[in-house]
């Protein structure tokens, strides 16, 4: 009976979960209820914060303003002008912060703004979170026609602010949150004029510390760029602009090549594929036709000094044959009652003006041209007067030049008497409109201790 007693007196050894109560239940539903307060309170302070602050900036500024007419946005929200902030020193020991603030035109900024104008604007440093609250001198300055002329050495369009009494970051505050930045708000006031309306804006613009803590950069140039050809040169500016950029002369596009091919001398602009016979008043290219030849003889062929050459083996100097400019000339006459007018090398003539529509033009009068100066020239030759008068609208420019062209961001270029655009190429490159500007504005280095 004793050892009977002892075994029924054992306990069960092992982990027992405690007893399922309603107290268990509050309990962890109170713990799950503190931890997602205290992650809920620290995300709403930071949402509150980054919505509501931009209401707060500059309060005084904006106390005789409709606030409905206040602007909020970021460093791209301006589309009247090119507005950039950079943060040129940030001294995080002494707590001082220094700005700059430019702006330059886009395409939209003269027809919206007189630059003569200038804008208006003020900077601040504010956060709730650590208590700051400091804001710059306010400075107006105009706006520059280009990021080149406005980070010139020049007060006129660029202005420089600074903001004291920063804390040391980064901070340690209440809800576990570490401030590492404080956000920059720009007060930007210019005013508008359109169809006669003048029109007074304010932006506040927000810039995060990514947004204006920057090293060397390229600025953007957005203004839209013009072409022209001008004295054998393809040029462009900015648009607004009052000088022209040379970019390349037109004679890489239609500078003469020669060669010798299968019993002729054949020529072709450099960019073109297809070769012609070189048609002169001695041959048309026929070498048999030319000075010097002798049976089986193959002529040597060179382009230089604006002439194309050709020697045969027995001659010991240089024929020349034709003036490069010659075949980028063009030739003129009178036929079938029109004044006409032909590409040097080709056989079809294209009618200019019909002789009949000339001024006191009479069935008996003989009329003559010549191409003179690139200019189309006639008279009448039984009139007894040696001067010529130029025909309207009618000169080797107007009527073979250059054209150049934007298409899908190429520059293109053709003659203005073929159909064909063919792309401009550069040192081996095809020339878009992004790589026109080979100098564009720079600016930095940041300087300062200050880490993002």
């Amino acid at each position: 009976m004793k050892n009977k007693k002892n075994t029924n007196a054992k306990k069960k050894r092992g982990f027992h979960l405690p007893a399922i109560t309603p107290l268990f239940f509050i309990i962890v539903f109170v713990a799950i209820a503190l931890i997602g307060a205290i992650i809920g309170v620290t995300v709403t302070y930071v949402d509150t914060y980054n919505k509501n602050k931009p209401g707060k900036v500059f309060a005084s500024d904006l106390e005789s303003i409709d606030k409905s007419t206040v602007i909020y946005g970021n460093k791209n929200t301006i589309k009247d002008f090119n507005f950039v902030l950079y943060c040129t020193d940030y001294n995080n020991t002494t707590g001082e912060v220094k700005f700059q603030t430019f702006a330059y035109e886009n395409e939209n900024t003269r027809s919206l703004i007189n630059i003569s104008e200038q804008i208006d604007v003020r900077l601040g440093m504010y956060s709730d979170w650590i208590k700051v609250e400091q804001t710059s001198t306010s400075y107006k300055r105009y706006i520059a026609a280009g990021p080149k002329v406005a980070l010139g050495n020049t007060s006129r369009y660029r202005a420089e602010y600074t903001i004291k009494n920063i804390p040391t970051l980064p901070k340690h505050v209440k809800l576990f949150v570490d401030i590492k930045t404080i956000p920059v708000y720009a007060h930007v006031t210019y005013k508008t004029s359109v169809n006669g309306t003048e029109k007074t804006k304010h932006y506040i613009l927000k810039y995060e510390a990514k947004d204006y803590i920057i090293g060397a950069t390229t600025i953007e140039e957005r203004r839209e760029k013009e072409y022209q050809v001008s004295s054998n040169n393809i040029q462009w500016r900015y648009k607004n602009d009052t000088s022209w950029s040379t970019l390349m002369n037109t004679s890489s596009l239609i500078g003469i090549e020669a060669r010798y091919s299968e019993g002729f001398i054949q020529w072709k602009r450099i960019t073109d594929t297809a070769w012609s016979n070189l048609k002169t008043q001695n041959a048309d290219g026929d070498i048999t036709k030319l000075n010097g030849y002798v049976e089986g003889s193959v002529p040597d062929v060179k382009v230089e000094s604006g002439y194309i050459y050709y020697k045969f083996p027995e001659q010991s100097a240089w024929n020349a044959l034709v003036t490069t400019s010659t075949l980028q000339s063009i030739d003129v006459g009178v036929k079938d009652g029109h004044i006409v007018w032909r590409r040097w090398n080709q056989t079809e003539y294209t009618n200019l003006k019909a002789v009949t529509e000339l001024p006191n033009y009479t069935s008996d009068k003989v009329v003559e041209a010549r191409l003179s100066a690139s200019k189309v020239q006639w008279r009448y030759a039984a009139s007894g007067s040696t001067s010529y008068t130029d025909l309207e609208n009618a000169t080797v420019d107007a009527l073979i030049g250059i054209q150049i062209r934007i298409h899908e961001s190429k520059l293109q270029w053709k003659c203005k008497d073929e159909t064909e655009w063919k792309d401009v190429i550069l040192n081996g490159n095809t020339v878009t409109e992004s790589s026109i500007d080979t100098n564009p504005a720079k600016y930095g280095p940041t300087t300062g201790d200050f880490k993002k």
